[in-house]
């Protein structure tokens, strides 16, 4: 997947939707990393579930109360002689110690996948930026302040002018008049 020539699985933009909105549309398309990172995206998350799934299932007072219960039975049994006893709650120690470290290597392994996570999420943000598809707080702050000064240069009349505020208001929740 990582090795193959990037340029054959380059997509051809194709999409007609006005002058600015197309040129916009296709150069998102054309980004070399946009189909690249949503896979990466979707199979790193997969991942993440997996590994939080197996970790959900053990619980360190059951590990601990089933290993208290074998090494109290392998200190009795070799107190009594009972050598194949003592190799039998051995085995069972053995098999709980490497549930034990499964969890542990899954703990270690969910750490890396977020990491991972994090390099994709800020690549994704770095695309986005790129290619547009999102302005930074400042930009969103000049917009809006440039609406306020039309709607106050173009509604003369203050009634109207309330009207229009309120109703620009309502597209964001319980934020004071």
């Amino acid at each position: 997947m990582h090795g193959d020539n990037k340029e054959a699985h380059k997509p051809e933009p194709k999409l007609i939707l006005g002058p600015n909105l197309s040129e916009k549309v296709n150069r998102i398309l054309a980004h070399p990393q946009l189909f690249e990172l949503a896979n990466e995206i979707a199979l790193n998350e997969s991942r993440l579930e997996q590994l939080g799934a197996a970790i959900d299932k053990f619980s360190y007072v059951n590990w601990g109360q089933a290993m208290d219960k074998q090494i109290e039975a392998a200190y009795q049994a070799a107190k009594f002689g009972k050598r194949d006893v003592v190799l039998m709650t051995l085995e069972e120690i053995q098999e709980l110690r490497k549930t034990e470290l499964a969890h542990l290597y899954a703990w270690a392994e969910m750490r890396e996948v977020m990491k991972l996570h994090a390099l994709l999420v800020k690549e994704r943000h770095n695309m986005m930026m790129e290619t547009e598809q999102t302005i930074a707080v400042t930009q969103l702050v000049e917009i809006i302040a440039a609406v306020q000064r039309v709607i106050f240069k173009v509604v003369r009349n203050p009634e109207d002018r309330k009207y229009v505020m309120q109703e620009l208001r309502g597209y964001y929740a319980d934020q004071p008049e």
